[in-house]
């Protein structure tokens, strides 16, 4: 699965499981807001999130918006907020991923046809 697939499916379970869980029990009725909007209020004591991002422990930084919407860079923070360590035990994966396709070897062979002196070429995959 695409890396950014990955982020934006664990970003919509961490929504799930344990924002909309701290939410419920405190009474607080999510509202996202718009992206763009957010990022030119998101430093405003005021800003119109500014509460509901204090209750719930919303990652300073991260825009108030739907986890799927955010950019790759503030889903990381968004889950390593509340998941520490989400983003070290996913990338140590992703290096056991890599390695495996790095092993993964293609060999080619040349097979000598014995009736007309005609070459073959099969590729098997390891």
């Amino acid at each position: 699965m695409p890396p950014s697939k990955r982020l934006r499916l664990e970003a919509q379970r961490v929504l799930k499981e344990r924002v909309q869980d701290i939410a419920d029990k405190k009474g607080i009725k999510l509202r996202f807001c718009n992206l763009k909007e957010c990022e030119s209020h998101i430093h405003s004591i005021d800003s119109p999130c500014a509460n509901i991002r204090m209750e719930i422990g919303w990652p300073l930084g991260v825009p108030f918006v739907h986890p799927h919407d955010l950019p790759n860079k503030a889903k990381l923070g968004f889950l390593e907020a509340y998941e520490p360590g989400w983003t070290e035990a996913h990338q140590n994966s992703d290096r056991l991923v890599n390695t495996q396709l790095t092993l993964t070897a293609t060999l080619l062979l040349q097979v000598s046809c014995p009736y007309d002196n005609a070459y073959s070429t099969l590729y098997l995959k390891l």
